[in-house]
């Protein structure tokens, strides 16, 4: 298991030079909020004229590829839709964090750093966040490298929780 978590700054991602960012937002029409705000700045506010044309909805299910050339370090920006903020629950997150997989080995082999759904929001509890996505990086043939976004509290539960997981997959079984 190759999972690793890097702090929610946009100087954080200079150690992923080639990775994908992948982000989530949902259907309301919200600030982006948490790194998806920052790097909205970084892009001059790409995402936000995006969604502004209704060309980005957040609607369950939608993706979005995104060069970065330069603007960042990594090569590529995912933004995948989760549908209404109110409808996010354990189903959503998994079905979104499948489709975040999917599009991944579509791309290509990478890196990638990924702000779990509803965390930048903090609309989800830290330790369900981690529980739900190795929930669907355990069941993954070959898993990609992996770098949470996330502030360093949250991070200290969600650890906890990874460490308790690479254990009980390292024990034998009987």
């Amino acid at each position: 298991m190759n999972v690793a978590f890097v702090t929610p700054r946009l100087s954080k991602l200079a150690d992923h030079a080639g990775a994908r960012l992948v982000l989530f937002t949902f259907e309301e029409r919200h600030p982006l909020a948490g790194i998806t705000g920052a790097v909205d700045w970084r892009l001059h506010g790409h995402l936000s004229r995006l969604v502004i044309r209704g060309f980005l909805t957040g609607k369950a299910g939608e993706k979005l590829l995104v060069p970065l050339d330069d603007r960042l370090a990594p090569s590529h920006l995912v933004v995948l839709g989760l549908g209404p903020r109110d409808a996010l629950d354990a189903a959503r997150t998994e079905g979104a964090l499948r489709r975040m997989f999917d599009a991944a080995r579509a791309l290509g082999e990478a890196e990638l750093v990924v702000a779990l759904p509803g965390r930048p929001e903090q609309l989800v509890d830290p330790v369900e966040a981690i529980s739900l996505f190795l929930a669907v990086y355990g069941a993954l043939e070959r898993p990609p490298k992996v770098a949470i976004v996330e502030a360093a509290a949250a991070q200290k539960a969600m650890l906890a929780v990874l460490e308790r997981h690479r254990l009980k997959r390292s024990m034998p079984t009987t």
